[in-house]
């Protein structure tokens, strides 16, 4: 088959046309303020090995994207644990 036959064929998806949602306000922090996977890991390591509540707190924050306080709401019941 031709490639250019196949780029000038192409239908762009129903689901790739949608719209994307302004934000109400530009955020005043900037990529690098933001950890990477590697410096929540160096934290981490660093937390004592039996403070398993402060590495799951770090963790979370990290997981879930979420500032403090909305960490503080969850309750148990919040959290389902995939059984392995």
């Amino acid at each position: 088959m031709n490639k250019d036959k196949d780029e000038n064929d192409w239908e762009t998806p129903a689901f790739m046309k949608i719209r994307q949602k302004k934000p109400l306000y530009d955020s005043p922090l900037g990529p690098s303020q933001f950890w990477t996977r590697d410096e929540m890991l160096k934290i981490v390591w660093y937390v004592e090995p039996n403070n398993i509540r402060d590495r799951a707190i770090i963790t979370l924050l990290w997981d879930l994207n979420a500032r403090p306080h909305k960490l503080t709401l969850l309750r148990i019941g919040d959290i389902v644990l995939k059984e392995q």
